[in-house]
């Protein structure tokens, strides 16, 4: 995003939780993605403090939607999920050309994991999740 059109879109919101939240939203609407050169220019630039923005960075990206994907698959990336995920698994996502993975924060549901969401619906031990590993194969 252009630097001008972040300044306004920071002076539209102050600093605080709640307005943080719509104001990424408002980035990642704006200008397609919120990318890390966005993040570096709110906190460096306009002050906001990293450890208020990481949170909701995470959450905002989770979020994203690339138009031109027949399909989102959204990975879990917490250290959990990290360390379950098998390669077998890995390696029938690598196969699929139809659809664009995101790496996302944690999920929330570690003991469940790993974690995924496929098109909006959320699976749990996609390792053993055959539902979700046949929707990977029909895709």
């Amino acid at each position: 995003m252009e630097k001008e059109a972040l300044k306004r879109l920071v002076t539209k919101y102050q600093n605080n939780e709640i307005t943080l939240k719509r104001l990424l939203l408002d980035i990642q609407v704006q200008a397609g993605v919120l990318s890390d050169m966005d993040v570096y220019h709110l906190f460096n630039d306009y002050n906001i403090p990293l450890k208020d923005i990481e949170h909701w960075v995470r959450i905002t990206r989770s979020l994203e939607i690339v138009e031109h994907a027949s399909h989102h698959l959204h990975l879990c990336q917490g250290q959990s999920c990290l360390m379950k995920i098998n390669q077998n698994t890995q390696d029938i996502i690598a196969e699929n050309n139809d659809f664009e993975v995101h790496y996302v924060g944690c999920m929330g549901m570690c003991s469940l994991g790993p974690m995924a969401a496929l098109d909006g619906k959320v699976f749990n031990d996609i390792n053993h999740n055959q539902p979700f590993i046949d929707i990977l194969r029909q895709k």
